[in-house]
């Protein structure tokens, strides 16, 4: 074997070599832009649910229970408990899915429209900020929105009667 073959081989390799190192590069970049974008995604959530922790204070596990039991007796400014609650879900539910279309953490619809129609929308209270939200607030995921009305129509009157009744089992386990 000559020395200009080996040469011209040893030429090529090196030339493939760096060509990989420039695809491996390129992943790296497209990866770092990945986990940036869900950062900035996350701060942004982060801000914001931070302002609406500042509004929902230390009261919420006694207001959501006033509300649980579907209490006439909520004041104004245990409503706006209440709303500054809903909406921190409401955009948590948005930002985990914004973040899950970076591709850094998974989401699944199913499992959030379950959440929302067996934990957050369970009494009246809740239900009506529904309603007075669903072409407001909820717009910003209409996705989401439109998933939860479709199995609240399924449930019909019946949600309303499943949750008094877990709540009315749970209390006489208690008792």
């Amino acid at each position: 074997m000559n020395w200009n073959n080996a040469s011209q081989y040893l030429q090529v390799g090196a030339n493939l070599g760096i060509l990989g190192g420039l695809l491996l590069v390129s992943i790296q970049i497209l990866d770092t832009n990945r986990i940036a974008n869900a950062q900035f995604i996350a701060d942004d959530l982060n801000a914001m649910k931070s302002s609406y922790e500042l509004l929902i204070g230390e009261d919420l596990p006694e207001i959501w229970g006033k509300a649980a039991l579907n209490s006439s007796e909520l004041e104004v400014e245990e409503l706006a408990v209440i709303d500054a609650f809903l909406k921190r879900q409401w955009f948590q539910s948005l930002g985990d899915r914004l973040i899950s279309e970076t591709g850094i953490k998974e989401y699944s619809l199913e499992d959030d429209v379950d959440e929302w129609v067996f934990s957050f929308l369970g009494n009246k209270t809740a239900r009506i900020w529904w309603t007075d939200s669903e072409y407001g607030v909820l717009e910003e995921y209409s996705e989401l929105r439109d998933a939860i009305n479709s199995r609240l129509a399924e449930f019909g009157e019946d949600h309303n009667q499943l949750h008094e009744d877990d709540l009315n089992n749970w209390f006489n386990a208690r008792n």
